[in-house]
């Protein structure tokens, strides 16, 4: 699949950086972007061994990375009022964490998904 220079200037960010564009693309869209299988979400294990639920700010770059052990795997959007009002405390309940916005070079970072609401819902940039 051919990346448009914006996906491929983002995905050269670091773990951070990447985080920050994924806050501010969640801010904009107000969608949370997942890989799922026959309807339920990719868990994988995070670098600390914590099973975690990946997310990427777009459908298309999620999309990127449906691939290997991913191979089946299609883009889940779910809206911020879903995750905020059904997921948030069912995620914690379970013991998952977010993991935002990985590739192939990075896990991503590792986030509790209330922290995650928080720095969405944080006024102004993050």
């Amino acid at each position: 699949m051919a990346q448009s220079k914006k996906t491929e200037k983002i995905l050269s960010l670091s773990r951070g950086l990447r985080y920050r564009a994924l806050i501010t693309e969640v801010k904009k869209s107000r969608t949370l972007h997942f890989l799922s299988r026959q309807g339920e979400l990719l868990i994988v294990e995070d670098e600390k061994g914590a099973d975690g639920i990946p997310l990427w700010p777009s459908p298309e770059i999620a999309a990127l990375f449906a691939t290997g052990l991913w191979e089946g795997c299609t883009p889940m959007p779910v809206t911020f009022e879903r995750f905020k009002n059904e997921l948030v405390t069912s995620l914690e309940r379970a013991g998952l964490c977010l993991v935002g916005f990985p590739t192939e070079e990075d896990s991503g970072l590792s986030i509790l998904p209330g922290q995650f609401l928080k720095d969405v819902e944080q006024p102004g940039a993050f």
